[in-house]
C-alpha cells in the first residue's frame, strides 16, 4: 500500500472514529434517594447511541453530591454541564463544570480557578462553548461589599479542561444583579454577549448587557439602549439572548409606568449598542405578562415563543421575524383540545430541514408539541403517542438532528420523533433507570 492510500485510510478511521463519538443522544438531570438527609441530589445521564435503547450511563465521576443543575450546552462532540457540588465532610457548596469530549459518553468534574475567596453562593446558571472556547456566566455574593450579589463569568480557551474567573467585569454601584438566566450568553467570532438585569426598585429591573470584543478577556457594559418607550419603568424578568450570524437579539418582560406590560425585543449588530423594537404588530387586545423563553433563527426568519395571560388561564405566545429581528408579527396557533383546553405555554423552539417543533405544555402540564411547515406562518399540533396513558409534563427540552428529535420533561418524561416531529412515541424512562427512588430531568441533546 502506498503512502496516498495509508493516509486516505487513516483519515477514513478518524472520521469513522468521530462519528461514533458524536453519534450518542442523552439526557441528564437529578436523581434522589430516600436516605440522603439534607434534600441533596445526584446527576444522571441517560444515554442512547444508534445501535441501542436508552440506558442509564454511570460512565461519569462522581466527587461530591450535587445540589443542582444549572445549564448545558454542546458543540460538537463537546459537552458541558454546569453544576452546584456540595460536600456533605465540609458542608461547602462549589461551582464545577462537567466535561464530555466524546458527545456524552464520558464525563469528568473540571473546577473553576481563580474565583476570589469571599465570594460566596456562586452560581454558573449559563454556559457557551464555540469549539475551543467556552464562557460561563451567573452570579455570587461579594463579601468584601456588604454582601452584595454581582455578576460572575468564567472562561475556558482548552475546550473546557481548565476554567478561570474572570476579573474586570463592570460593576455598577448599588449593585444588585437579579438574573443572568440561562441561555443568556452567546459569542460570534470574537464579540460575546452576556445579558441579564439588575434591580432599582424591590420589584423593578432594567437590563444589564456586558459585551467583550476579545473573546471574553475584556469587558464593557452597554449604558442604554435606543429607542426605549419614555412611559419604559423596567423589566419583570428575562427571557432569551441569540446571535444570528452577528445580529444579537434579547428578549425581556417590560413594565410601562401605569402597569402595563409589554415584550421587549432588543437587537444589537456589534453587541455594544442596542435598541428597542418597537415594530411588533398585530399583539392580542388582552396582551398581559408577556413570557418569550426561547428564540430561533436560520437565515433572517427568527421565531420567539412564550406565553401571555393570568396564571393557569396562560395563552400561546408566538413572534416571527422575516428581517432578522428587525420587525415582528404576533401569529396566532391551532386550538388544542377545544373541549377541554384552559391553557397553554410555549416554552422550546427548534429547527430541521425545513421543519419548525416547539414544545410545550396545555392544561398546566400535559405535553403539546406544535409543527409549522410555512415557516411559521401555519401550525398544527404534533401527534403524541402516549405509553398506556403514561404520565404527562410540560417539554421544557428540545433537540433535533435531522429528522430525529427528541422532547423531555421535568418530570422523568421523554418522547421521540423520527419523522421531523410529526409523530411522537413516549419512552418510559422509569424501565430504564433503577438506582433511585426519584429524580427529574434538566437537559437533552442529540448528535
Amino acid at each position: 500500500m502506498d503512502f496516498a492510500k495509508l493516509l486516505v485510510l487513516i483519515i477514513a478511521i478518524l472520521i469513522g472514529l468521530n462519528a461514533q463519538a458524536t453519534e450518542t443522544d442523552f439526557i441528564y438531570g437529578q436523581y434522589k434517594k430516600m436516605d440522603l438527609d439534607n434534600g441533596f441530589a445526584n446527576l444522571f445521564i441517560v444515554s442512547k447511541d444508534k445501535k441501542s435503547d436508552w440506558y442509564q450511563n454511570f460512565a461519569i465521576e462522581q466527587l461530591e453530591e450535587i445540589s443542582f443543575i444549572f445549564s448545558s450546552t454542546c458543540s460538537h462532540s463537546h459537552c458541558i454541564i454546569s453544576v452546584n457540588s456540595y460536600n456533605a465532610t465540609t458542608l461547602e457548596s462549589a461551582p464545577k463544570i462537567i466535561n464530555s469530549e466524546d458527545g456524552g459518553l464520558s464525563w469528568a468534574f473540571k473546577p473553576i480557578n481563580d474565583i476570589p475567596p469571599f465570594f460566596e453562593s456562586t452560581v454558573i446558571d449559563n454556559v457557551f462553548c464555540d469549539n475551543e472556547f467556552c464562557l460561563g456566566g451567573g452570579m455570587t455574593v461579594d463579601m468584601n461589599q456588604s454582601n452584595s450579589p454581582r455578576p460572575i463569568l468564567i472562561r475556558s480557551m482548552d475546550n473546557g479542561q481548565t476554567w478561570h474567573y474572570i476579573s474586570g467585569i463592570p460593576q455598577l454601584k448599588p449593585l444588585k444583579p437579579v438574573m443572568m438566566s440561562t441561555g443568556n450568553i452567546t459569542c460570534y467570532k470574537s464579540v460575546c454577549v452576556a445579558a441579564g438585569g439588575y434591580e432599582i426598585s424591590e420589584i423593578r429591573a432594567v437590563p444589564f448587557i456586558l459585551t467583550s470584543i476579545d473573546k471574553g478577556v475584556h469587558w464593557l457594559m452597554t449604558e442604554q439602549i435606543e429607542n426605549l418607550p419614555a412611559e419604559f419603568d423596567g423589566i419583570e424578568r428575562g427571557g432569551s439572548l441569540i446571535n444570528n450570524k452577528g445580529r444579537f437579539i434579547a428578549t425581556y418582560t417590560a413594565v410601562l409606568k401605569n402597569n402595563k406590560t409589554f415584550p421587549l425585543i432588543i437587537t444589537s449588530d456589534d453587541g455594544k449598542s442596542w435598541k428597542f423594537v418597537s415594530a411588533i404588530t398585530n399583539l392580542p387586545a388582552n396582551l398581559y405578562e408577556p413570557y418569550l423563553t426561547n428564540i430561533e433563527c436560520v437565515e433572517n426568519i427568527c421565531i420567539t415563543a412564550g406565553w401571555y395571560g393570568e396564571r393557569h388561564q396562560e395563552q400561546p405566545f408566538l413572534l416571527k421575524s422575516v428581517d432578522n429581528g428587525n420587525t415582528w408579527v404576533f401569529k396566532s396557533t391551532p386550538i388544542i383540545y377545544p373541549n377541554i383546553f384552559k391553557s397553554a405555554k410555549l416554552i422550546k423552539v427548534k429547527y430541521t430541514e425545513g421543519i419548525w417543533v416547539i414544545s410545550g405544555s396545555y392544561n398546566n402540564n400535559n405535553s403539546l408539541i406544535l409543527i409549522s411547515e410555512d415557516n411559521g406562518d401555519n401550525w398544527a399540533q404534533a401527534t403524541l403517542q402516549l405509553a398506556n396513558e403514561h404520565k404527562q409534563d410540560a417539554l421544557s427540552y428540545l433537540n433535533c438532528n435531522k429528522a430525529h428529535c427528541i422532547a423531555a420533561g421535568t418530570n422523568l418524561v421523554l418522547f421521540e420523533s423520527y419523522n421531523q416531529g410529526h409523530v411522537w412515541q413516549q419512552v418510559i424512562l422509569e424501565e430504564k433507570i433503577s438506582s433511585f427512588d426519584s429524580g427529574f430531568l434538566m437537559g437533552a441533546y442529540i448528535h
